[in-house]
């Protein structure tokens, strides 16, 4: 069995600094990683969020402008050249910050899932390993799915599946209003898509929020009555009636997305972007 003085399950900056600062005191040190060298922020968090948020926000700048006299104009958006651009920077990053690193400051990254099978041992894909002097789990975070009725049963998105779109959906319902949700929200509504939110912190009822793009509101409604039922606060289609949140449902119906909203008609949407929270990624 191998051994080493410290073992960190995981490749992101948390597992990085872990893995520095022990080799700095002379441990040997073992980082395991079952997905992309990198972990959560160069992966699928503040990496390519931010890059695709300042290509949306050049678009929305020439679309939006506040100058009278001035005429600019924003075309359509090739999305699948965005998301190269986002991919190469990412790829160059996992080398420069973390692979070469690794290997600078001489810590081997071993490829495999990991499990403990008891209290001191863990296995990586079939072989045991053990650490003399303790582990770190940095395995960074996954979203939070809440249990709604149908959520289930629809391709929905997910903040990381999301920023791996191809192609451009005309009408997307983001469903949480955290700062991951309001991040992909404000993404996509610069980029031209008609977004709601769902949320449940919001501003006063009915107040647009500030930089509403391009003729399509982005509303939220708050609703702390409905959370009860539905753990949401509400639900404003644009151009359609807004009413507080009280029942929630999800469908496919004809490649589009059908929104079941307390009694009224059925809105339909093209995607569902399901972004209520985070949580550990510990699950094996």
């Amino acid at each position: 069995m191998d051994e080493y003085d410290l073992i960190v399950i995981g490749t992101g900056g948390a597992a990085m600094a872990a893995g520095i600062e022990a080799r700095s005191r002379g441990n040997s040190v073992l980082l395991v990683e079952h997905g992309p060298l990198g972990g959560t922020c160069l992966n699928i968090g503040c990496v390519p969020s931010k890059n695709l948020l300042a290509a949306a926000g050049q678009r929305h700048r020439a679309a939006t402008h506040p100058f009278e006299g001035i005429s600019t104009s924003a075309g359509p958006v090739a999305l699948g050249a965005l998301m190269e651009q986002k991919q190469a920077l990412i790829d160059r990053l996992r080398q420069a910050k973390y692979a070469d690193v690794a290997d600078a400051h001489g810590f081997p990254i071993l490829q495999g899932h990991a499990r403990f099978i008891d209290q001191e041992t863990l296995q990586v894909d079939g072989q045991a390993l053990r650490a003399r002097h303790g582990y770190v789990v940095a395995t960074g975070v996954a979203p939070h799915i809440p249990d709604l009725p149908g959520l289930g049963d629809v391709a929905y998105l997910t903040s990381t599946t999301a920023m791996e779109q191809q192609d451009l959906p005309a009408s997307m319902v983001v469903l949480g209003a955290g700062y991951v949700g309001l991040e992909q929200a404000q993404l996509w509504a610069h980029l031209g898509v008609a977004v709601t939110i769902v949320g449940r912190l919001v501003q006063r009822l009915g107040e647009a929020m500030p930089g509403d793009c391009e003729g399509q509101p982005t509303r939220l409604f708050p609703s702390p009555e409905a959370l009860a039922e539905a753990d949401l606060a509400g639900i404003g289609m644009p151009g359609k009636r807004v009413e507080t949140l009280q029942r929630f449902s999800a469908a496919c119906a004809s490649g589009a997305l059908e929104l079941h909203v307390n009694d009224g008609a059925d809105d339909l949407v093209q995607r569902l972007c399901a972004l209520p929270g985070i949580g550990p990624w510990t699950a094996e």
